[in-house]
């Protein structure tokens, strides 16, 4: 008798130290497009801290945070609209609403810029679209859709960016801004600073091939199979900085989602107090 009311105090202490270790922990969801997943970060840096260790790092070094856990669910080439009609949604983040949810990331526009035909027209209803199917899903977190990171032109980032903002006023919901401290960060630091490097192979002098084959990378586009050169930060610029398609991509370096972490856990600071 005794031996049981023990086991079953056990338990009851187990469980409460379950309950306790669950309300000091709070999961973060991450939905976005290429600039969310960091796919070349993480091909040549395997084992770097990425986005998602950047802010559940970051959130661990402040004493009053609860630990954070971090879920990124994006994909490159994704728009507000194909994110749901790919069948990603339903697939991938739906099945999320299993778990606890406390905040839900969302960042799109970059893609629904270069292929809505009517971006004015088209891209506030699908982010709202999406925007409203994630809160019937995940009605008790806290949904927040992000302005895009400068990928275009300022100018042009900040039209989607106008158009974001529009729709969270609209829906009254709390938008985080990652764009102005990013861009601030890129016109203080240089343009280059922030976001990874890539060339073809075939558009770089023979004589480096060779030498450049640890940095080398199968590559898909459009369909098309190629050899690229690939890095996540200025070290093959000395080389390969007289070739101007070197810094044609904008995506972020690890630099750039340390950036985005920081802010992050900035953002969720002024929410969790």
């Amino acid at each position: 008798m005794k031996l049981s009311y023990l086991c079953i105090m056990f338990f009851l202490y187990l469980s409460n130290i379950i309950t306790a270790q669950e309300k000091d922990t709070i999961t973060v969801l991450l939905i976005g497009d290429s600039t969310t997943k960091g796919a070349t970060p993480r091909r040549v840096k395997p084992n770097g801290i990425h986005l998602e260790e950047t802010i559940e790092q970051l959130s661990a070094l402040e004493p009053f945070m609860p630990t954070v856990r971090v879920i990124n669910s994006s994909q490159g080439g994704e728009t507000a609209l194909a994110v749901v009609e790919s069948g990603r949604y339903k697939k991938e983040i739906y099945p999320l609403r299993e778990r606890r949810i406390d905040y839900i990331f969302v960042r799109y526009g970059i893609n629904d810029w270069f292929k809505c035909k009517n971006l004015k027209n088209e891209f506030p209803e699908n982010l709202k679209s999406l925007l409203e199917k994630i809160k019937t899903d995940f009605p008790e977190a806290n949904l927040i859709p992000m302005t895009i990171v400068p990928f275009m032109p300022f100018d042009e980032c900040e039209q989607v960016n106008e158009l974001i903002t529009e729709v969270a006023q609209e829906m009254n919901l709390t938008m985080f801004d990652i764009y102005t401290p990013y861009k601030k960060a890129v016109v203080e630091s240089g343009p280059d600073t922030y976001h990874v490097r890539r060339i073809e192979l075939n558009k770089v002098d023979k004589k480096y091939h060779g030498w450049l084959k640890p940095y080398t990378y199968d590559y898909k586009q459009k369909g098309k199979n190629m050899k690229v050169v690939l890095a996540d930060d200025n070290s093959l610029d000395p080389i390969l900085g007289k070739y101007k398609a070197w810094y044609y991509d904008r995506h972020p370096n690890l630099a750039g989602y340390h950036l985005i972490g920081y802010e992050t856990v900035e953002f969720l600071k002024k929410k969790i107090k």
